[in-house]
């Protein structure tokens, strides 16, 4: 039986990394347009003649952007491209990634749920107990909650495994950076 209070740390970290990874996938960019910050007195062009007015970042950072993200830049494709897709392309493997990602959430949070149900039934006390289950069936109701959670974690790490392989495969091995993850993430709608 497992008691999520007495786990090891590294057991806690693997449990653990489906969550963080549901928070950081959830997350999205803020992503702001504006025509100049108007502090130069140029109508807020910035003095560049709008060649980039809508940007705060350096001229050529949305080019290294796209640059570091090269066959992943698909992932600017229409919604009907992606559904007409074949699963072999450049943007049906974006598809299934983004659809591991979907998946793998809604695993993360059905594992949340089973760790809280536990921790309840953990932390209740021995009058509690009595009260709540007066028949003596709290072990097997500990078993099963126990069992669900171990099974919804081991569902989440297997897809979280199943995305990064998706996403070796998109990136051909490479090693994206936390902004160019981001900035496709952004692309995906996350």
């Amino acid at each position: 039986m497992i008691n999520l209070k007495k786990m090891t740390v590294a057991t806690v970290g693997r449990s653990l990394s489906c969550v963080c990874l549901a928070v950081a996938l959830s997350a999205t960019v803020p992503l702001s347009v504006e025509a100049g910050n108007g502090k130069n007195g140029n109508n807020g062009n910035n003095g560049n003649n709008n060649r980039n007015a809508n940007s705060d970042e350096p001229r050529n950072a949305r080019g290294m952007e796209a640059r570091n993200l090269r066959s992943l830049n698909a992932a600017r494709a229409n919604e009907n491209a992606f559904l007409n897709a074949s699963p072999n392309s450049n943007v049906g493997q974006i598809a299934a990634y983004r659809d591991a990602i979907v998946d793998g959430n809604e695993l993360i949070a059905k594992q949340n749920v089973a760790a809280r149900d536990l921790l309840y039934l953990q932390d209740l006390t021995q009058e509690e107990i009595d009260g709540q289950f007066p028949d003596g069936d709290y072990e097997d109701v500990l078993a099963r909650a126990t069992d669900d959670y171990l099974k919804a974690t081991e569902d989440a790490q297997d897809a979280n495994d199943a995305r990064l392989t998706l996403l070796n495969q998109l990136t051909d091995g490479r090693t994206l950076s936390d902004s160019d993850l981001a900035a496709f993430h952004a692309m995906l709608g996350f």
